[in-house]
């Protein structure tokens, strides 16, 4: 039986499709790599930052990557930092087809093979604005409104996040002013 990638490891990996949180899943060694950030189809150098205990799981964190033509500027300058995006680096096409692909691959194979073919599929016509969103209040010496950085609980503010749709960055400020103190 293969020992799998360990703690530490520097491997050159193809990323693999996104899971429901956007991380791209390879397989190796009988052990599945988790990376946040790679595009499905990218070449990159990947450190495994941990490996789960209890299955045949790891963790690792792109350090060098060959983007592709998927590849773009993020919109946002929180993108990397605050949790609530995380594939905004991603052109929207090719953001719609990896997640319409991880999607439906979760689904019982009965049902996705009735799904209409997704160039059927009704798309947003604003394809980079954020149309959901939880904004998680915390105290700093003042109010912070916005959503936990990546991994951890600490809340990143978003005063000024660019991807919110209009009637969403309405509702922030209106609960901005609500609960900020008189």
């Amino acid at each position: 039986m293969s020992r799998g990638p360990r703690v530490g490891d520097q491997l050159t990996i193809i990323a693999g499709p996104w899971n429901d949180r956007g991380e791209s899943c390879t397989g190796l060694e009988g052990i599945e790599l988790r990376v946040p950030g790679l595009v499905p189809g990218e070449t990159a150098t990947v450190e495994v930052t941990g490996r789960s205990r209890g299955g045949p799981v790891a963790w690792g964190a792109a350090r060098t990557v060959a983007a592709g033509h998927e590849r773009r500027t993020a919109p946002c300058p929180l993108e990397g930092t605050c949790g609530g995006c995380g594939l905004q680096h991603v052109t929207p096409e090719a953001r719609f087809a990896h997640l319409v692909r991880a999607r439906v691959g979760l689904l019982p194979e009965s049902l996705a093979e009735r799904l209409a073919p997704p160039s059927d599929w009704i798309r947003s016509p604003d394809r980079d604005w954020r149309h959901k969103s939880v904004l998680l209040p915390a105290w700093r010496g003042r109010l912070l409104l916005g959503a936990f950085a990546r991994g951890t609980h600490d809340v990143v503010d978003q005063p000024e996040c660019l991807v919110l749709a209009p009637a969403l960055r309405q509702a922030r400020e209106a609960l901005r002013t609500a609960l900020e103190p008189a």
